[in-house]
């Protein structure tokens, strides 16, 4: 199984690097099963920014598509998600 198994939603739940603030905040909201336009209005950015940002996401976490990522974000334990964004913060 590789990086790109919906039952293996990334080698390690680090992925390649590190998420932004931006970066969580989008793919919580990609979670929540919204889509660009939504996302876009949701954090007040472009439709390019966020569709960046997605792929960003994708990209770091080894995820193949958003059906990935939504499956990532609910296999991660929620308090591990909080303290990495938090991290990225300081």
């Amino acid at each position: 199984m590789d990086g790109n198994d919906l039952e293996s939603p990334g080698a390690d739940w680090r992925g390649r690097g590190r998420l932004t603030v931006a970066e969580w905040n989008v793919l919580r909201l990609l979670a929540e099963g919204r889509n660009n336009d939504e996302i876009a209005a949701a954090l007040g950015k472009s439709r390019g920014t966020v569709k960046h940002q997605v792929s960003s996401v994708l990209h770091k976490l080894v995820l193949r598509d958003r059906i990935a990522a939504i499956v990532w974000w609910y296999t991660v334990p929620p308090r591990t998600r909080e303290v990495t964004a938090s991290e990225e913060k300081k």
